[in-house]
């Protein structure tokens, strides 16, 4: 899965606050969500199934996506889930991302 995460500045009124843009891979899917949303619950909201038994708590890691496009910051538990060359490669915990 691919994540293209970006500040999209409204650029009308009703747009309201800046929004970081997300695309997923390989479905193609766009979508905006609010800063700080993560990935699990933007993915959820916008009818995106990702994996997960524990409801994003980050206790199965079965939430896994690889970040290929912009920056999301390493997580305690993305530390846990996965080993140094994965971080590098952008995989991270979807419900901690």
């Amino acid at each position: 899965m691919t994540l293209v995460r970006e500040l999209v500045p409204g650029s009308q009124p009703h747009e309201g606050p800046a929004r970081v843009a997300l695309r997923f891979e390989p479905s193609g899917t766009a979508v905006r969500v609010p800063p700080g949303v993560s990935v699990f619950d933007a993915a959820s909201w916008n009818g995106i199934a990702i994996d997960s038994t524990c409801g994003g708590h980050g206790t199965c890691k079965k939430c896994r996506v690889r970040v290929r496009d912009g920056h999301v910051p390493v997580s305690e538990l993305d530390t846990r889930a996965f080993g140094e060359d994965e971080i590098r490669e952008g995989w991270r915990l979807a419900c901690r991302a």
